[in-house]
């Protein structure tokens, strides 16, 4: 199955995460490993992979930021897109048992859409 095409990224935030983890004296392999993110894929941030959601959420929470921290560490405010990619990814992460219920019945999300109506 091929992965979503990402139209929301985090990618202003790359640095001012990198420079946080500078800070408090980390080297890279220890980002990595306090973050959970892969070699390859570090490397693929360095060269300008997309920043999603999962790896934002990865870092700060390696990093234990807030959304204010970063914002403030950063310099910039995070887009309405953003924030609203944020809470849908924390939606599902909350929520598995109610995703997968909707897999093994469609009929649950047209009943959804219907009540949207």
């Amino acid at each position: 199955m091929a992965s979503k095409k990402r139209e929301v990224n985090f990618n202003e935030y790359w640095d001012a995460l990198k420079h946080e983890a500078q800070s408090r004296g980390w080297g890279v392999g220890h980002f990595m490993e306090v973050c959970r993110i892969p070699r390859q894929r570090y490397s693929e941030f360095e060269t300008g992979r997309t920043l999603s959601d999962m790896y934002f959420e990865k870092l700060m929470g390696g990093l234990g930021l807030t959304q204010d921290q970063i914002e403030k560490k950063a310099g910039r405010r995070m887009s309405d897109a953003q924030i609203r990619e944020r809470k849908v990814t924390a939606w599902i992460a909350a929520n598995p048992d109610i995703i997968d219920k909707m897999i093994d019945n469609p009929n649950i999300a047209k009943i959804i859409r219907e009540m949207q109506d």
